[in-house]
């Protein structure tokens, strides 16, 4: 996909909001038409299937999404936006990898890239895989990864949950699962929404500029996500355990 030119908008926006790039300091800055997606690729995949992933990236409701093409240590960004313009074929770096070896590098180097100006290209909670089984399926899946707060879930814990499902439904809850107002397991199972939290837990209120003015609002870190999240949960749970007493 061609991105030159949202990337160079987004590492503009990112130097203006002056975000941090140590990992808990990370302005998540998440735009649902310009934050990229991650899509790993642990097997060859045919370009119908990306075909249908394009389907679902229309002007109105923009889910957008990049193959990473490099899994370089120490210069993963700058190979992935030359890739992007490159007219060779796009490289699979992770066939044979396992989620677990994808999950590491996502947090090392696309969450928190050394890179400040390209903060806010990527997502921060949310990433997708692509195997075989995938491929082969019908209809076609993927594998939506998240380690956002869930139910049942310690205070401290930051768990990688794994939802294979097919496409359209992946697609459709991306961006709710990285702006964190579904968890994993509703993304799972969408008939039991218990958490609909506004403003969602991506914000954070810094305050009025006048008296009797709107709340200003900004963009949370990483870390006072995770906590504004697990503060909703904990009262989810409380006010079902209340529930069941009563009963």
């Amino acid at each position: 996909m061609s991105v030159e030119n949202d990337i160079q908008q987004d590492e503009n926006r990112g130097l203006d909001q002056g975000q941090d790039n140590q990992d808990d300091a990370i302005r998540n800055g998440f735009d649902e038409k310009t934050t990229y997606h991650p899509i790993f690729c642990l097997t060859e995949v045919p370009d119908e299937y990306f075909e249908e992933l394009d389907s679902y990236c229309d002007d109105d409701d923009n889910t957008p999404w990049l193959e990473i093409s490099s899994n370089s240590p120490t210069h993963a960004i700058e190979e992935i936006k030359a890739n992007m313009s490159s007219d060779q074929p796009r490289p699979t770096p992770f066939i044979g990898c396992t989620i677990d070896q994808v999950y590491a590098f996502f947090k090392a180097h696309l969450r928190s890239a050394d890179d400040s100006n390209m903060l806010g290209i990527f997502t921060t909670f949310t990433f997708l895989v692509v195997d075989e089984e995938c491929v082969q399926a019908t209809p076609r899946q993927c594998i939506l990864c998240s380690d956002a707060p869930d139910f049942g879930e310690a205070d401290e814990e930051v768990k990688l949950k794994t939802l294979q499902m097919p496409i359209e439904q992946a697609m459709g809850n991306l961006c709710s699962l990285e702006q964190l107002t579904i968890t994993p397991s509703e993304a799972l199972d969408p008939d039991g929404l218990k958490v609909n939290v506004m403003p969602p837990p991506t914000m954070v209120p810094i305050g009025q500029r006048e008296p009797d003015g709107p709340m200003v609002y900004n963009f949370a870190t990483q870390a006072e996500a995770r906590a504004n999240k697990r503060r909703g949960l904990k009262m989810v749970e409380e006010a079902d355990r209340a529930e069941e007493r009563e009963e």
